[in-house]
């Protein structure tokens, strides 16, 4: 498929306390802007259907379930596609295993998923919900798009562009939702910035904003790199809104084919 032009929303939203149904209408609101605005992907902040409440039995959902499925409707019904992540179980009938499950639903109405690898031990995420193994790489309009969940960025070895044996890389976008609180938004800036120059590829990170009943503080700073890790729109902080960035495959083609500093990396084989 021949890349495209790709036009991003980052929808830098607050997100109301374990109520999916009042999340969905907001995530619904945005979806029409941005298909107004002539977008073609919107990407939400993580656990955007609930926020990051790990009474999981709670917050979780049914993956395939009512909520993921309107969101899978929403993308056919306006054809943008649409991403973050969700609590989920797999089995409907009886939930065994957690996950934090990002998402993208594609306008043909398909829904791919990733698990969240690194679970955040701090908060306890790691002792309620299953880590993920391995990684899939979504393909729309022609880009390679990698989906990556929050504390998932801290970790260089998982986010790595890895090359194929025609020298092709895994992907030109690396999506980052999350709900990074603003006493470490530093390292959120900066590991964004990071993963765009290391991996020779686009990065967009849409972090929420507010707080939840914790007291944890978001800022959001939700923002887009380009493959030299030169920002291509920043969100301002604790700003509730919609921001569009656009990506253009040509530049990052010939940057790829100009400086191809993947050829001297050191291989390496990933163990869980």
């Amino acid at each position: 498929m021949k890349q495209e032009t790709l036009r991003v929303v980052l929808a830098q939203r607050p997100i109301v306390w374990t109520d999916p149904e009042a999340n969905l209408r907001l995530m619904a609101e945005d979806v029409r802007t941005a298909t107004e605005e002539g977008a073609h992907l919107v990407v939400f902040p993580e656990v955007m259907l609930t926020g990051f409440n790990l009474k999981v039995a709670q917050s979780a959902r049914p993956w395939r379930g009512p909520e993921l499925e309107r969101l899978r409707a929403l993308a056919q019904e306006h054809q943008i596609a649409i991403a973050s992540s969700a609590f989920v179980w797999d089995d409907e009938a009886q939930p065994t295993h957690y996950y934090n499950r990002a998402y993208i639903a594609l306008p043909d109405g398909s829904l791919y998923a990733q698990d969240k690898r690194h679970l955040f031990s701090m908060a306890g995420e790691d002792r309620l919900l299953t880590p993920g193994e391995g990684y899939d790489i979504v393909t729309y309009r022609g880009w390679r798009i990698r989906l990556i969940t929050c504390y998932d960025l801290r970790f260089p070895v998982w986010c790595r562009n890895r090359t194929h044996t025609d020298g092709s890389l895994d992907y030109d976008l690396l999506l980052v939702v999350a709900n990074w609180p603003r006493p470490r938004i530093t390292a959120w800036r900066t590991l964004l910035q990071a993963r765009a120059i290391e991996n020779v590829a686009y990065v967009i990170g849409v972090n929420r904003i507010g707080s939840d009943p914790f007291g944890t503080d978001y800022s959001g700073e939700s923002l887009a790199y380009d493959y030299l890790g030169s920002p291509l729109i920043e969100a301002e902080p604790y700003a509730d809104q919609l921001l569009s960035a656009t990506l253009e495959p040509e530049p990052l083609a010939a940057f790829r084919q100009k400086f191809p500093v993947w050829r001297d990396s050191d291989s390496f084989t990933l163990h869980s």
